[in-house]
């Protein structure tokens, strides 16, 4: 009967690890960028009676005889399926399609990537970070409108204001400037005024990995390469090789689906449920034995 106990123990070890894979989804769908932990479960045969036997002229077949064991988790993943994509302000930008953010974040001191798109200026007013303080990387853009693409920078706006993004991923000063100009000589074709220029500061360059599902979170919205991932792909264009496309004055929301989360939480309960009761069980027996 110890082996029943064992068995059992491990199952109820098993549903805890799942259920909390269900938690910390549940605790994020409102994080924005946010991509949901799955896991698949494997089951562990570790007791054989008989391998079997194949039929002769004497004597038929006959069958394995074994017992299960354990089931144990075969797998969790992080799940990078596409976000509700919502609007918001001028620096926000969503992905849509494959592809993360690249930053550089002063705490772990190397480049990490996110889905979230949730951008600000920071309190120095030096660059453009994420809600956990990490810079922003992409291709400087020189005074002919080209980005540099040989290396990414952490995106430099001392001095600048205004700030926003154009369609293809440009960060520009001047921003609302020229948009509500725009605007003005739409709704008024007949007392047109001049638009003014803005100033092109940055291209927005999108990072992709061979296995994506194998980066290593740092923490609910943020990633680090890993053996699993493969190195980091080079930096591409939104839109081209195979990277997403951008939707700026947009962000990604979570893809928590919080009803299937919650079905698929009540199921995991009810069998951690089924196995307490077996152990409740073995130990009524081995009291009685004892």
């Amino acid at each position: 009967m110890l082996d029943l106990m064992r068995t059992a123990k491990g199952s109820i070890r098993t549903y805890t690890d799942a259920l909390r894979a269900h938690v910390s989804n549940l605790n994020n769908e409102s994080t924005e960028g946010y991509k949901a932990i799955q896991y698949t479960f494997k089951s562990i045969y570790e007791m054989q009676l008989s391998r079997g036997y194949g039929g002769t002229s004497a004597h038929s077949a006959t069958n394995p005889m074994q017992f299960g064991g354990p089931g144990s988790i075969a797998e969790i993943r992080t799940d990078f399926t596409q976000g509700k994509i919502i609007e918001a302000g001028n620096l926000d930008v969503a992905i849509s399609g494959n592809g993360l953010f690249p930053f550089y974040s002063t705490r772990e001191r190397e480049l990490v990537y996110s889905r979230n798109g949730r951008f600000r200026a920071s309190a120095d007013a030096t660059a453009i970070v994420d809600s956990s303080n990490r810079k922003l990387m992409g291709w400087k853009v020189d005074a002919n409108g080209e980005p540099d693409s040989s290396a990414l920078t952490i995106m430099d706006i001392t001095g600048k204001s205004d700030l926003g993004w154009t369609n293809d991923g440009i960060l520009v000063s001047g921003f609302q400037a020229q948009q509500d100009a725009v605007e003005f000589n739409e709704d008024n074709p007949s007392d047109q005024i001049e638009v003014p220029e803005v100033e092109e500061l940055y291209q927005i360059a999108l990072v992709d990995f061979p296995n994506t599902s194998g980066l290593e979170r740092i923490d609910g919205t943020a990633f680090r390469e890993s053996d699993a991932s493969g190195f980091a792909l080079s930096p591409s264009l939104p839109g081209e090789d195979g990277v997403g496309s951008l939707a700026v004055q947009n962000y990604e929301d979570s893809n928590v689906f919080e009803s299937g989360e919650t079905i698929d939480a009540l199921e995991v309960q009810r069998a951690m449920g089924a196995s307490m009761t077996a152990l409740q069980l073995v130990n009524r027996q081995m009291q009685e034995l004892i």
